[in-house]
């Protein structure tokens, strides 16, 4: 993936998990030994499965497969070649699942992998994106994780915000944390160097952290239940979903809805892990000038909901999973 600075540093939570990704460029070296790449600590693995709409990687198979039998977490991600070429984001889309398959139950989310602007106007790059990331999820019923550096998203993409439903995947050389762009509350994983040196593979290789334990990395590939309720079915009739925020660890995610006949808003936290046991959960809605109104506690499923009039005042909104938070500032106005 990206080769931009080459310091490592180690996350310092105790419940990051480490792993790395990887091409035919580690294959093209020697042969990967994945079962010391499991004893040496990596956890999971994402493999480069396609780069624009005609490239499939030729390790991609042999890396999926040795990954797997070694007991790894993995999934595949595709490099992305934008062009403005008619139905360019539909096609590469179309040959990255044609290649990983559309059942991917028991793997970690597919990945849009954006390094290349290929020429595009950020308006257009973010059409492009949007498309892409569509056509996958229409195809393989999962939610893609984009992989991005903070640069490349604040200039090429224009710091969009409207992704945010989406892990992130930061890639960002730094002994600190990394810098977070787009509105995201926080990263899902982080490339924290494309420098680093793993028993089993030869050479250097990007090494990665995920925000999370073993077992919130194993939910997030399928392999724990889903959550029964939606954000509506917890507001209510005539609430709709106009923001939302993912939670680190994708723990779970924090939904502001709103309800145009009454001109109330609603927040709940749906949780994405350890459902169906009770875990510290909060959600809360601040209207602005009057008091919060938050509902915390532990509970199996969500929290909330909090519900509040607020016709044209902006609202604050907010929640967490444990320890994973987000705050929002005011905002939604109108």
């Amino acid at each position: 993936m990206a080769s931009a600075l080459i310091n490592a540093g180690p996350a310092s939570a105790a419940t990051q998990t480490q792993g790395i990704d990887v091409s035919h460029h580690q294959s093209d070296r020697g042969a990967i030994s994945w079962g010391q790449v499991r004893s040496a600590g990596q956890r999971f693995v994402y493999v480069k499965a396609t780069e624009g709409y005609s490239y499939s990687d030729p390790a991609y198979r042999a890396n999926r497969d040795g990954a797997a039998a070694a007991g790894l977490l993995h999934g595949a991600y595709h490099f992305a070649r934008p062009d403005s070429g008619a139905g360019d984001a539909l096609a590469e889309a179309e040959q990255f699942v044609g290649v990983v398959g559309r059942s991917l139950t028991g793997q970690l989310p597919p990945v849009l992998d954006l390094e290349d602007d290929g020429g595009l106007s950020s308006a257009a790059l973010i059409t492009w994106t949007r498309t892409f990331l569509g056509e996958v999820e229409r195809l393989t019923g999962r939610v893609p994780v984009i992989y991005t550096s903070p640069s490349f998203w604040r200039t090429e993409l224009a710091d969009s915000h409207a992704f945010t439903r989406h892990p992130l995947w930061i890639a960002h050389y730094t002994t600190g944390a990394p810098s977070i762009p787009g509105g995201w509350a926080a990263y899902t994983f982080w490339q924290n160097t494309n420098a680093y040196s793993v028993s089993g593979i030869t050479g250097a290789v990007d090494h990665n952290f995920f925000n999370g334990t073993v077992a919130e990395l194993q939910a997030l590939a399928g392999g724990g239940a889903s959550n029964p309720y939606t954000p509506g079915e917890v507001c209510g009739d005539g609430y709709t979903v106009i923001d939302q925020a993912a939670l680190g660890g994708s723990s779970g995610t924090v939904y502001l809805l709103y309800n145009a006949g009454n001109q109330a808003n609603c927040v709940t936290t749906i949780k994405r892990t350890n459902i169906g046991t009770a875990s510290a959960t909060k959600a809360y809605l601040e209207v602005q000038g009057r008091s919060r109104v938050t509902d915390s506690g532990s509970f199996a499923y969500y929290a909330g909901p909090v519900r509040a009039e607020a016709g044209n005042t902006c609202v604050k909104w907010g929640g967490a999973v444990g320890a994973n938070a987000y705050d929002s500032p005011f905002e939604h106005c109108g």
